[in-house]
């Protein structure tokens, strides 16, 4: 047991430096001037890890994103629409099939999954640790996962930096990296299966966002509504 929460913990402290300035700087270079864009670099990092670096740019109200993105336990009721589904139709080889709360644990979810891969067959669960750090000019969400002994992941995590733009646009830098126990795994996983199960779905999940945050919106301005028709005492 010991082991497995220092390889937590190491692991934890390994992947939560970002250089934010330089972040910044970076997604300058490759986003300023556009429009909605997305950006994305996978590679084979060796030792059973892949990282991918994702940038994205996108209409959004960071305010609004902040309140979504916070409420964890409800990740469930937005994150997941039509995330199964694969742009030109049918369904990933890898699947979310829900993100459930954890009892007395309101930083964790459990990620429900199902995987669909030649001699990697499985329905499972993992369960990852959330925590969003809130700045002046920009929110870090980071997801950490909890080392789990049968698991085919040994350890990952992501952090998404999303920094506001002008005229309710956002920046987005998402730093993913998954390191799996089994070296067959590793290499049964070609990179254009993985752009499709993880690449692809983060321009689904902005979306799902940008409606998550305009449902949000409408709710507020309606409660804002009733507020000023409800007559004085």
């Amino acid at each position: 047991m010991l082991r497995y929460f220092l390889i937590f913990f190491f692991s934890l402290s390994a992947s939560a430096e970002l250089d934010i300035p330089q972040v910044k700087k970076e997604m300058a270079a490759r986003l300023a001037g556009q429009g909605d864009l997305v950006r994305r670099d996978l590679k084979r990092a060796g030792n059973r890890t892949i990282e991918l670096d994702i940038y994205l740019s996108t209409e959004m109200n960071l305010p609004l994103a902040k309140k979504v993105l916070e409420d964890f336990p409800h990740y469930r009721d937005w994150a997941l629409k039509h995330f199964n589904t694969l742009p030109t139709g049918g369904d990933y080889r890898f699947r979310v099939n829900d993100l459930t709360p954890v009892p007395g644990k309101a930083d964790q979810l459990g990620l429900q999954y199902s995987l669909n891969i030649p001699l990697f067959t499985r329905r499972g669960q993992q369960l990852f640790r959330l925590a969003l750090k809130p700045a002046k000019e920009h929110v870090v969400l980071s997801a950490y996962s909890v080392p789990k002994t049968d698991a085919y992941v040994e350890k990952a995590y992501a952090h998404a930096v999303f920094f506001q733009q002008p005229a309710n646009r956002a920046w987005i830098y998402i730093k993913a990296s998954l390191t799996v126990h089994s070296w067959l795994l590793y290499q049964a996983l070609p990179e254009a299966l993985i752009e499709r199960m993880i690449g692809d779905r983060i321009e689904r999940l902005s979306e799902n966002l940008l409606d998550a945050q305009d449902a949000l919106s409408r709710q507020t301005t309606a409660k804002n509504s009733l507020r000023t028709a409800a007559p004085a005492p």
